[in-house]
């Protein structure tokens, strides 16, 4: 109903048991795509080309993708709610048992990025660009990564409830079975840091850098970690619970099976790891 197809090519697609109201297709290409089982009211694909892309089983209300470019991406028994995807482009993209509700994708890339059953929930990614990132097992509940960089990042098995990393850059960024609950890495770098078999519940990592950094079977439970570098730093086998480092510096540090049980705040600049027994 009220659906106009603009200056499009459409090239083997099938639109099957699915209803169009108000939807409008501007200057798009679609080739062999195929909308299965859809429902599509007021969406709009501006300036979009579609190639080889099927929406399976889905349900798209009041979604837009505004000038974006969908090349082999398959949005598989996905439901999408008032999302917007503005400005992004998305190649060999796949969302496989995903729902996405309130969710927008602000001037983003999206290159070889799978969200395998993964459901967001009011999840914002501004300005971001994600490149060979996967999220797998994932469940996005009010996370919002603003003006972030996903490059070659995975999030395996992963939890996220109310995260949000703001300004921050992740490169080759792992976290494998972590947990994150209300956490948040404000003004952040992370480059090359893997977050291995850790959980991390009301933890904040505020105007830090981490470079090479790797916490490894580690549980961190309410720790803060205010104003703090962490350079070359690695936390084998650690568990953190309610310790807090404010205003430290951490260059080339080492805590080898450690174990901070309420602890008292670190201050200066430590230049070695101290071993706790």
């Amino acid at each position: 109903m009220r659906a106009s197809f603009k200056s499009t090519r459409l090239m083997r697609a099938s639109f099957g048991s699915t209803r169009l109201m108000r939807a409008s297709f501007g200057s798009t290409r679609l080739m062999r795509a195929s909308f299965g089982s859809t429902r599509l009211m007021r969406a709009s694909f501006g300036s979009t080309r579609l190639m080889r892309a099927s929406f399976g089983s889905t349900r798209l209300m009041r979604a837009s993708f505004g000038s974006t470019r969908l090349m082999r991406a398959s949005f598989g028994s996905t439901r999408l709610m008032r999302a917007s995807f503005g400005s992004t482009r998305l190649m060999r993209a796949s969302f496989g048992s995903t729902r996405l509700m309130r969710a927008s994708f602000g001037s983003t890339r999206l290159m070889r990025a799978s969200f395998g059953s993964t459901r967001l929930m009011r999840a914002s990614f501004g300005s971001t660009r994600l490149m060979r990132a996967s999220f797998g097992s994932t469940r996005l509940m009010r996370a919002s990564f603003g003006s972030t960089r996903l490059m070659r990042a995975s999030f395996g098995s992963t939890r996220l409830m109310r995260a949000s990393f703001g300004s921050t850059r992740l490169m080759r960024a792992s976290f494998g079975s972590t947990r994150l609950m209300r956490a948040s890495f404000g003004s952040t770098r992370l480059m090359r840091a893997s977050f291995g078999s850790t959980r991390l519940m009301r933890a904040s990592f505020g105007s830090t850098r981490l470079m090479r950094a790797s916490f490894g079977s580690t549980r961190l439970m309410r720790a803060s970690f205010g104003s703090t570098r962490l350079m070359r730093a690695s936390f084998g086998s650690t568990r953190l619970i309610c310790a807090s480092f404010g205003s430290t510096r951490l260059i080339c540090a080492f805590y080898g099976t450690t174990r901070l049980l309420f602890k008292g705040t670190a201050r200066g600049r430590p230049t070695r790891g101290r071993k706790d027994a």
